[in-house]
């Protein structure tokens, strides 16, 4: 985030609001960091006055919950319906079929993708908080 910052100054803010007991929670490598890059770049980079990102994480009903929204410049419907499927890469769709599919195959789930024009996109990341296998 500082080298963003530096890149952006205060075109950029950051909020994060990480609850304590997420600090000990083990994540695959590269799961956040992309979905915060993406939200600067096709978000926040392409509004003139810029706008903030905001990181979440929470636990609540046996899971992790990680969540990345901006108020940026948003999608159109039809960009988040082809990203939605997951099935296809897009030239800026490739990083999140990547942690989608790393997360269908870890964890069973994926990732979740809202966006509105001029308002902005929201991806959240939801992991069982307890392994496959384990209790």
């Amino acid at each position: 985030m500082e080298i963003e910052k530096a890149r952006f100054e205060d075109r950029l803010n950051f909020e994060y609001d990480i609850a304590e007991s997420m600090f000990s929670v083990h994540l695959p490598p590269l799961l956040i960091q992309p979905l915060v890059e993406n939200a600067i770049r096709h978000g926040i980079g392409r509004r003139i006055e810029g706008g903030t990102v905001r990181l979440t994480a929470y636990e609540a009903e046996g899971d992790y919950w990680f969540v990345v929204e901006d108020d940026g410049v948003g999608m159109e419907r039809a960009s988040v319906g082809e990203l939605r499927s997951f099935g296809t890469e897009t030239r800026q769709g490739v990083g999140l079929l990547n942690i989608h599919k790393r997360l269908k195959y870890e964890y069973g789930t994926g990732l979740q993708l809202e966006s509105e024009p001029g308002r902005g996109t929201k991806v959240t990341v939801r992991i069982p908080a307890v392994p496959n296998g384990a209790e």
